[in-house]
């Protein structure tokens, strides 16, 4: 049923699995960024930018 609903792209309720590993996937994310941030200085990390050759050409490590 709920591959139905996947495939059918109609919402269907979550269950507490697939909530988990949502959540679990967003701390990963959040530790790994506070992660780089605590070991870069600012001026060697991009953020909030579309990566581009241009981009990776100014120099920013991360």
């Amino acid at each position: 049923m709920k591959a139905y609903f996947h495939l059918a792209r109609r919402g269907g309720a979550q269950c507490g699995y697939e909530k988990l590993l949502i959540e679990q996937r967003a701390d990963a994310q959040r530790k790994a960024i506070e992660k780089i941030r605590r070991e870069y200085s600012e001026t060697e990390v991009a953020t909030d930018l579309n990566v581009s050759v241009s981009d990776l050409r100014k120099g920013a490590s991360v």
